[in-house]
């Protein structure tokens, strides 16, 4: 009996550890992680501007400096010129997304008027 114990315990630890992997590799989608600004871009593209002006004012500003980093990074890389065909069709097309982003959030700010005052932080 010892002998069968002493071979299913080396095999029982890893076969543990496969449900996390699983749950690691499940939340990657693919090797590829959700940046805060992707995560920002979508939750602007998803909501009508009424709805973004009922957002506290401190969510709306981050989701503002969060796309306008991104679009600052994105902007430098094509005044360096560093991309292929494919990739500058590509950010240029999360550009045109992000500045698209950018308008909503602004015409949420003119429907809530000056209940949210815009400050001016570090991006």
């Amino acid at each position: 009996m010892e002998p069968l114990i002493s071979l299913v315990i080396p095999l029982a630890v890893p076969l543990a550890a496969v449900p996390v992997l699983v749950l690691v590799l499940l939340r990657r989608r693919g090797g590829r992680r959700t940046t805060r600004a992707e995560a920002a871009l979508a939750e602007v593209e998803s909501a009508s501007p009424a709805v973004i002006a009922d957002w506290p004012c401190g969510h709306r500003e981050d989701l503002s400096r969060l796309l306008a980093a991104d679009r600052a990074a994105r902007s430098a890389e094509f005044r360096q010129g560093l991309h292929t065909a494919a990739s500058r069709e590509k950010d240029w097309s999360r550009l045109e997304r992000v500045a698209a982003a950018e308008r909503r959030l602004e015409q949420a700010r003119a429907l809530d008027g000056s209940a949210c005052p815009r400050t001016r932080r570090p991006a």
